[in-house]
């Protein structure tokens, strides 16, 4: 972790962009967006860049959905951006630790042993699912990625909106309490890009995506964010001291 005001490198990555051109591929939380825009509101400057990816003409919100949805929500016109190019970052996904067991509904989700996705290849295994010493998996029996985001979307409002969950990295223990873990498996960026074209958008807080060189602490004020952009957006730039990350930083909402 550095403090350091940006090298041109970075610095071309840091860009405003209109918000008509920000893509969304996962879905926000209503009570996270009403925190985040008074958060946005209270400071009165976008404090750190949406990161993206190019998408057509467009650009895919890889990290940010709600800050870019307040933006919109605030009547902003334009997001300060950092763009990466697909060779940049890696597609992973988040495990959910819930604090209670599997629902009935979860369970006639889920099947023992190895899914009928995994033995047959006739659909997609969406995730595992451990509770009580056992796997289950979740499994979607169609190749179509906009009915596998939709059924993925069904099991984490069975949770989100109830007792909650916590998102922890693949790998990290949840500790002794752990009663249920839903292991959500990578998309490739191919069959996310495919269900966005699609309509579909997957749950929020199923992707991670993990990105080296992130800049912190822009502090861009939300006045010029409204068109018409101008100049002074570079000139905040071209002055202002970051946080730089060269390693992979998550940034929490």
């Amino acid at each position: 972790m550095t403090a350091t005001t940006v090298a041109d490198p970075v610095l071309r990555r840091l860009m405003p962009v209109p918000l008509s051109d920000l893509v969304l591929h996962e879905d926000v939380e209503p009570a996270r967006l009403r925190d985040v825009s008074r958060g946005l509101r209270t400071a009165g400057v976008q404090r750190n860049p949406i990161l993206v990816t190019p998408f057509g003409a467009r650009w895919l919100v890889i990290d940010g959905a709600h800050r870019t949805s307040a933006l919109r929500h605030l009547g902003a016109t334009h997001a300060l951006v950092q763009s990466f190019a697909p060779e940049e970052y890696r597609l992973d996904a988040w495990h959910h630790l819930l604090d209670e067991a599997v629902s009935g509904v979860l369970r006639e989700m889920t099947t023992t042993g190895r899914c009928a996705a995994c033995r047959t290849g006739t659909g997609t295994c969406l995730a595992t699912v451990a509770t009580g010493g056992m796997i289950h998996h979740l499994w979607c029996a169609t190749s179509d990625v906009a009915a596998a985001a939709r059924l993925m979307a069904s099991v984490v409002n069975r949770y989100a909106h109830g007792a909650g969950f916590r998102r922890l990295p693949a790998g990290e223990p949840g500790g002794a309490g752990e009663l249920v873990r839903i292991a959500w498996r990578p998309w490739s960026i191919d069959r996310l890009r495919r269900a966005v074209l699609a309509g579909a958008v997957l749950p929020t807080g199923v992707t991670r995506f993990i990105a080296p060189g992130r800049v912190l602490n822009v502090d861009l004020p939300l006045s010029l964010l409204t068109a018409p952009v101008h100049d002074g957006i570079g000139a905040h730039l071209t002055r202002r001291r970051y946080r730089y990350y060269p390693e992979p930083v998550f940034l929490a909402e």
